[in-house]
């Protein structure tokens, strides 16, 4: 049972009901609300992408129609690997509401959420700031600082593939209800009321059921308690989270079952403690270097397979100078720059890199989130430590910036192309990335370009799944003489797989080295021989060295195992017919 006297706290620098001026909240939200209209106004004319889009959503049976086995398999799937109900279930809602027809309306959605998002930050950091005090900064400037960083999460390029991408869903809708998590919170710390603290359960449970990044809801709040100088002992705050902690120890095993059903976390031998060590220091130092220079942001950064050193260095130092940093400042009793730094460590913690999944390192929707907190010190920096004139020069100068930065971002993803090609473009060589932009290319039809794309690949990761794809684009763009020779590497390299072991004969036929061919598919084992491709292969060999006795007879074994194989039919007639003719 919660006690009405819990909280226990009553700040009257706080002033929740504060005034907002002869407008109130209307001309910051309307600033808000403009500028993602221009940023974002773009999506009504992009397309949905390949990458997850199409696969996981557009084209899961299971998101359209509410029936029973719909609605368990939403409650109940991991999906592409994370249990998320209720994001699959505005997909649900949605795809009945909109036409398919339009891309545009589907990928809108997106950003009127992130919208809502800034808004509830500006609100939210102004509260924040008043538990500072006046001393800290005068209600005018903490409503200016609060409107910046809610601007500044609206515009920065880091936010974009959240809101710009329609997979993104699952990261605004988790922010949403996190927010409004820590908006319940920060009025329950007020009103003391039991309202508030409930609500604040129920914005929890939405938030994990939107994505299981939530789970950091507990120390978040456990956070706002030490900022606003509860007066109850330590020991009793972490026990008045006791709903907060249960949800959140209810998620993980199921956030790891995610996980592990699409096989997104790899044997911890493949990526050794100090490996993940770096890439966690180096995930944290490098969203505070986007923040402040967001240049070459992409939708994928490729996992550490060598310790860079100096950045393994430079990560270690920041990771021991930011818990210096905010104690130094709980010491001096400002509590803000603690505020900052223990909520980028702690909402970040469970995407940092830490426990690797998949093979990228980091990805900016991972970072939607605990961003929340470098946009508030930005805006703090320059609005309280600057003189009024050169605070304003200096907020209009990083907002325009950001803001073009955020149209570019924005227009990246339009489409696959454009998306992959500047990844490439920006990024460190990755298998995945030029994987990506040869099946862009392949499914435009510029088979030429796909293959030089996934030759990049195989010579950085020469897996079966990576041979194939360049196998068929060099197939469909008749480069004969590459196919043959990346066929013989890949069926030496991978002898158990059915397709790409015999792929040197077609090689051999499509330059006309019939006998070469012959001479290959009596090499394979007895087995092989009576693979369909290769008694297709072996027939149109005999057929072009006019040896007809036995492509028929080869034909024959063939057609008994497929009596539908049309080539194989419009072959025997052929031969049939100029045999009875001779």
């Amino acid at each position: 049972m919660v006690s009405d006297r819990v909280a226990g706290i009553k700040i009257k620098a706080m002033g929740w009901k504060q005034k907002h001026g002869k407008w109130g909240l209307l001309p910051p939200v309307m600033l808000v609300l403009v500028l993602v209209a221009i940023l974002y106004g773009q999506v009504l004319g992009h397309q949905f992408l390949h990458w997850d889009d199409i696969g996981f959503y557009i084209q899961n049976p299971m998101l359209y129609g509410f029936t029973a086995e719909h609605l368990w398999w939403i409650a109940t799937s991991s999906g592409d690997g994370i249990w998320k109900p209720l994001t699959w279930l505005t997909f649900m809602v949605e795809f009945q509401l909109i036409p398919m027809d339009m891309p545009g309306l589907h990928l809108l959605v997106n950003p009127l959420i992130h919208a809502a998002n800034a808004i509830l930050l500006g609100l939210i950091t102004r509260r924040v700031l008043a538990l500072h005090g006046p001393l800290f900064m005068d209600a005018q400037r903490a409503s200016w600082a609060a409107w910046l960083a809610a601007v500044l999460f609206a515009i920065h390029p880091v936010q974009v593939e959240a809101a710009a991408w329609l997979a993104g869903r699952k990261e605004v809708l988790c922010a949403f209800f996190y927010l409004l998590a820590v908006w319940g919170w920060l009025r329950w710390l007020v009103s003391s009321e039991r309202r508030w603290f409930w609500l604040t359960v129920v914005f929890h449970v939405l938030a994990i059921v939107s994505k299981p990044m939530a789970v950091t809801v507990p120390g978040v709040l456990l956070i706002l308690d030490m900022v606003a100088r509860r007066p109850q002992p330590l020991w009793r705050l972490v026990l008045e989270k006791w709903p907060f902690a249960i949800i959140s120890a209810l998620i993980v095993p199921v956030a790891i079952w995610g996980q592990l059903a699409v096989d997104a976390l790899p044997d911890t031998a493949l990526v050794p403690p100090l490996v993940r060590y770096a890439q966690g220091v180096d995930s944290y130092l490098a969203y505070l270097a986007k923040g402040l220079l967001p240049l070459n942001v992409a939708p994928y950064y490729p996992a550490l397979d060598v310790i860079d050193g100096w950045r393994l260095v430079a990560g270690t130092v920041v990771m021991l100078l930011l818990p210096a940093l905010a104690w130094r400042d709980w010491y001096r009793g400002s509590r803000f720059w603690f505020f900052v730094i223990a909520w980028y460590l702690v909402v970040f913690s469970p995407v940092c890199g830490w426990l690797q999944v998949g093979a990228h390192r980091v990805a900016d929707r991972y970072a939607y989130l605990p961003m929340v907190s470098v946009y508030i010190a930005m805006a703090v920096a320059v609005v309280r430590y600057g003189k009024p004139v050169v605070a304003a020069l200096a907020s209009a100068v990083m907002v325009m910036v950001l803001a073009w930065l955020g149209y570019q971002q924005v227009g990246l993803w339009k489409d696959d192309r454009s998306l992959w090609e500047f990844t490439v473009a920006t990024q460190a060589p990755s298998a995945v990335i030029y994987n990506n932009l040869g099946s862009v290319r392949y499914d435009s039809g510029d088979y030429a370009g796909a293959a030089q794309a996934y030759r990049a690949a195989v010579a950085l990761q020469p897996t079966a799944p990576l041979y194939r794809n360049l196998l068929l684009a060099l197939q469909q763009s008749a480069q004969w003489e590459n196919f043959l020779g990346y066929a013989q590497e890949a069926s030496a390299a991978f002898p158990d797989d059915a397709f790409l072991y015999v792929q040197p004969g077609t090689g051999w036929i499509m330059l006309g080295e019939y006998d070469a061919a012959l001479q290959f598919y009596d090499s394979l084992s007895a087995g092989a021989q009576q693979d369909t491709a290769v008694l297709w292969g072996r027939a149109y060999a005999f057929a072009n060295l006019q040896r007809t006795p036995e492509a028929l007879a080869t034909l024959d074994q063939l057609l008994q195992l497929v009596p539908d194989h049309v080539g194989a039919q419009q072959l025997k007639s052929s031969l049939a017919t100029h045999s009875a003719s001779d």
